[in-house]
């Protein structure tokens, strides 16, 4: 795996005549992880950025957040994005698609998942559970480290008890969310409602977490993948960056290198 801003030059070569369509995870990638999920924006220099991107080339943003968070978040037209880890999407044009199975099952699920987990963290303190559309987490980065394997194996009761529900983990957070997709099926769902094909655009997705790896995967021999960490980890990515202040010095070296608009 290579250091993706020392081999920038390299990668802008495989775009040849293309366009990259860039696809990026929100939280860790475009803005810090932070205690509360609630409180995690991002920069003025990153919203300029995309804004100029997306003049260039295509640009989605991959987020485990739920749709309507996400895109009051980010706050820019004529991007696509994917909330739920893929399971709710709204393209480039303002169209709306979910890909959850079960839809009404779901809802179900989720609805009784979060009520557990709601009185599961009224017992430890720092926990905060974050409900979606399709999905429930529970974060517990603020949680006392000789707390925290108490309260993933109550999550791992409370999961056994939701079979329908796929079970994920992040950076300090676990969820339980609905089936049907996850980032890497988002990302083919937009590039397919977009005509955005192999011989038009690079697909580039850049992402931190353990489920950015669906996405790395999709673009296999297709696109490519660029992780944002800060040491050593298995991943698919082809790329790495360092931080989010990384990220944003690619994302600025992409938009200079491409002329024109997308």
């Amino acid at each position: 795996m290579k250091p993706a801003i020392e081999c920038f030059d390299e990668l802008v070569s495989l775009l040849r005549s293309r366009k990259p369509a860039l696809f990026l995870d929100y939280d860790g990638t475009l803005a810090p992880i932070v205690q509360d999920p609630a409180e995690a924006f991002l920069s003025e220099r990153a919203k300029r950025l995309l804004e100029e991107a997306k003049k260039r080339f295509p640009v989605g943003i991959i987020s485990g957040r739920g749709l309507d968070d996400l895109i009051g978040r980010v706050g820019i037209e004529g991007i696509a994005y994917a909330g739920s880890h893929g399971l709710e999407l709204a393209f480039i044009n303002g169209e709306r698609k979910q890909l959850v199975d079960e839809f009404h099952k779901c809802l179900i699920e989720v609805e009784s998942a979060e009520m557990e987990l709601r009185c599961l963290s009224e017992s430890f303190r720092g926990a905060i559970v974050e409900r979606k559309r399709f999905g429930v987490a529970l974060h517990y980065r603020a949680v006392a480290a000789d707390q925290i394997g108490g309260l993933l194996k109550l999550f791992e009761e409370i999961a056994s008890r939701h079979p329908h529900l796929r079970r994920s983990e992040g950076k300090k957070v676990v969820e339980l969310s609905g089936t049907g997709a996850n980032k890497g099926t988002a990302i083919s769902e937009i590039m397919i409602h977009e005509g955005i094909t192999e011989e038009t655009h690079l697909p580039i997705f850049i992402g931190d977490d353990l489920t950015d790896e669906d996405g790395f995967r999709a673009l296999k021999g297709k696109g490519v993948g660029v992780i944002v960490r800060d040491g050593p980890r298995l991943t698919e990515a082809d790329y790495y960056l360092s931080s989010q202040e990384e990220v944003l010095e690619f994302l600025e070296k992409l938009v200079d290198s491409v002329q024109g608009k997308a």
